[in-house]
């Protein structure tokens, strides 16, 4: 099997990761905040994405190139979901150890430090499905 393949394989099991993770951490939400289900349906996506190219034509490759990097959005907006569009709250990630920061602010309570949204922890999505489409548009040239 060539090394493509494998890496194909091993990005769908990322994704295939990803997808639990995220159902796991984003079920509690659903109900308040439908927006929640989009990284979830992105990464199911992305997975038979991944899957499917393993024995594509090149004209359906092609395609799924294209498919991962429309996924690849979803991580851009949920930063910006996860910073409620306050984008100074970036600032703290560059200059200090954020949690740090929260506990010496008054977050005392460990349970509700880890219950924060994290910031950019959407943009896997995009770098994994960003790797995908890339590994697929380099394969696929006959």
């Amino acid at each position: 099997m060539k090394a493509a393949k494998w890496m194909l394989l091993m990005l769908a099991g990322s994704f295939a990761a990803l997808l639990v993770e995220l159902r796991y951490f984003h079920a509690g939400v659903w109900g308040q905040n439908p927006v929640a289900y989009i990284p979830v349906a992105t990464c199911g996506v992305a997975l038979v994405c991944c899957l499917a190219a393993l024995a594509a034509e090149r004209k359906l490759a092609v395609f799924l190139g294209w498919m991962l990097i429309l996924c690849s959005l979803s991580g851009v907006a949920g930063v910006h979901f996860h910073s409620k569009s306050s984008y100074t709250s970036f600032e703290g990630l560059l200059q200090s150890n954020v949690r740090v920061d929260r506990l010496e602010k008054g977050m005392k309570d460990q349970q509700a430090l880890y219950q924060s949204k994290p910031l950019v922890a959407p943009l896997s999505i995009t770098g994994l499905a960003l790797m995908a489409a890339i590994l697929i548009f380099s394969q696929k040239k006959s």
